[in-house]
């Protein structure tokens, strides 16, 4: 099963139960503001500190809010691009932008 053929409450459930992966000052340089939240549903993203700028959610498909914990071992990943643009991708495969 690829990414694109999943649902919307699959996804959810994937990214919470397993964490999204990316650079842990990912959201740093992001210029627009979002609540930061470390600690969503309990559980913190693995190795921040108040220093890092982590956002509580994120809007994915417009009809998908997902809670964000940092997890390096996850097949999920996110990245920026120089514009600021969001990508969500599973193992290497694009699935979001």
């Amino acid at each position: 099963m690829t990414a694109h053929e999943i649902t919307s409450a699959t996804l959810k459930a994937h990214l919470l139960s397993h964490g999204v992966n990316f650079s842990i000052d990912l959201f740093k340089a992001v210029q627009y503001e979002f609540y930061e939240n470390q600690f969503v549903y309990d559980q913190t993203s693995k190795g921040t500190t108040n220093a890092h700028r982590i956002p509580q959610a994120l809007l994915i498909d417009k009809d998908v809010v997902a809670a964000i914990l940092r997890r390096e071992e996850s097949p999920w990943s996110l990245s920026i691009d120089d514009v600021g643009s969001i990508f969500l991708s599973n193992n290497g495969s694009l699935y979001h932008q």
